[in-house]
């Protein structure tokens, strides 16, 4: 069974952010989730509908996590050539990047 938990939690220019860690056993890898606020033009919007964010592998989650009532848009480190992306730091400066990009696309 797979071991996951959450390892961050933090709050960047208003924007909730939370950062997810997973061990199946055999692989591990982080995820990255971002608050996009009630009067974001990317609120409930499907990530695959969501083409202006940049962030490592690409939007790979959108939609009510972690039970609070907060629509997330995310990534994962889940890919082939994640291994130096795998850890809290890049994570983190990613999730802190996306937040950057949503407040300039919303303005």
């Amino acid at each position: 069974m797979a071991k996951f938990e959450i390892m961050k939690e933090g709050n960047f220019k208003g924007c909730k952010y939370v950062i997810t860690h997973t061990d199946d056993g055999l692989y591990n890898w982080y995820c990255g989730y971002v608050e996009v606020p009630k009067n974001h033009i990317y609120y409930e919007q499907h990530y695959d509908d969501i083409n202006d964010i940049d962030c490592h592998g690409g939007l790979t989650y959108s939609g009510y996590r972690f039970e609070n009532g907060i629509y997330y848009i995310g990534f994962d480190t889940a890919h082939f050539d994640s291994e130096p992306a795998n850890n809290l730091t890049f994570v983190e400066n990613e999730c802190l990047n996306i937040i950057e990009q949503l407040i300039k696309l919303n303005n």
